[in-house]
């Protein structure tokens, strides 16, 4: 899927700074994708990473303003909120983790704010500045927390995958294909553990 998400952009940006902006925007690929893309096309990558972390300073900034918003719009409609407990299933396990982890903490604010900046740095598919945002609104975080952590985080995560990227050299092509697989990977594990546990369900029934 992550591949079709990229092989769709490259038909149509042609220069690879601009297609590096581009894809850290796109939730399936994020700046990790970007960058590990860039980087297998033989681009200046340095540059490359430039691009593709800048605009995300501005997504940082919407998502800290408007998701807050979006999920007090959300509860007023059941029915949305249910299509969208489906996205942010997983999302809300760990809000519900670390918000127990940091009860009755009396840097609370600075145990969330961190947990939601080790969450976006880790560079891991599906954990980036997306869902480093989602997750922040259901922590409750205030705006410029949320944005610092995000900003930071995606900072940090960029950072290590083109250090990744650098050591790879020629063999950056092979870490973009393990990590389009592991994008694949954990989208179907959640729906394939859904299917089990509702096939399970109604058997007991």
């Amino acid at each position: 899927m992550a591949f079709k998400v990229i092989g769709f952009f490259a038909a149509k940006i042609k220069s690879p700074y601009l297609l590096a902006a581009v894809l850290s925007l796109v939730p399936l690929t994020e700046i990790k994708g970007s960058i590990l893309y860039v980087a297998s096309s033989g681009a200046n990558l340095w540059l490359a990473a430039l691009f593709a972390y800048l605009p995300t300073i501005f997504l940082a900034a919407l998502e800290a303003l408007f998701l807050p918003k979006l999920f007090r719009a959300l509860d007023r409609h059941p029915r949305c909120r249910r299509v969208a407990g489906l996205v942010t299933e997983r999302i809300a396990k760990a809000a519900d983790k670390m918000l127990k982890n940091s009860e009755n903490a009396e840097t609370r604010r600075e145990r969330l704010f961190f947990g939601v900046y080790s969450f976006v740095a880790l560079p891991l598919p599906l954990t980036g500045i997306w869902a480093g945002g989602i997750l922040a609104a259901m922590l409750g975080l205030d705006k410029g927390r949320t944005f610092l952590a995000l900003a930071a985080g995606n900072f940090t995560a960029g950072g290590i995958v083109l250090a990744v990227a650098l050591l790879a050299g020629d063999y950056a092509s092979a870490v973009l294909d393990v990590f389009c697989a592991l994008v694949l990977l954990f989208l179907l594990v959640p729906l394939i553990k859904k299917a089990i546990n509702d096939r399970r369900k109604r058997r007991i029934i």
